[in-house]
């Protein structure tokens, strides 16, 4: 009697081959999801930074824009004290002259302060204000310029028109 395999299971090579290639097809997609993963956590960061920049332009806009020099008041100037922690400050604040839109920043914040309250923006790094400078050497706006995970940007926020006194209107 001669034996002869069994040719209706698998052979030890068989069995081996096939658990190489479920072990590749599992390492495939173990890397596909690592990959996705890292990349949808860089799109949520992305999409967090995108928000604090625009609610940022948008609130330096709006507050700036309450900034109203009258036309006899042409010695208005921004008073910056720069440095990683620094301080901006504009009088005029809604027309009047002793109210003022302050700008602070440092320890990873941005603040937007007027007479109502303030705002805060983080994480925000590196930041400088300047003046947007205008032929009446009035300054016409400011601009913050300011790093973000990594990243740089510029804000530029006119100041409002010039307030015009309630004793010169008809």
């Amino acid at each position: 009697m001669i034996s002869h395999p069994d040719e209706a299971g698998y052979t030890m090579v068989e069995a081996a081959v096939t658990l190489a290639l479920l072990s590749l097809l599992g390492g495939a997609i173990a890397a596909f999801s690592f990959g996705g993963l890292r990349a949808l956590e860089r799109a949520r960061a992305a999409s967090a930074s995108a928000g604090t920049l625009a609610r940022m332009e948008e609130a330096l806009g709006r507050e700036a824009g309450r900034v109203r020099v009258p036309y006899w008041d042409r010695g208005a100037r921004l008073k910056i004290l720069a440095g990683d922690e620094g301080y901006a400050s504009m009088p005029c604040f809604d027309g009047v002259r002793n109210m003022r839109l302050k700008l602070s920043w440092g320890g990873g914040r941005f603040v937007i302060s007027t007479p109502e309250g303030s705002e805060s923006f983080a994480p925000v790094e590196s930041v400088s204000v300047s003046a947007l400078p205008a032929p009446e050497a009035c300054p016409r706006g400011l601009e913050v310029d300011f790093s973000m995970r990594g990243r740089k940007y510029a804000i530029e926020a006119h100041f409002g028109g010039a307030a015009i006194p309630a004793a010169t209107e008809n």
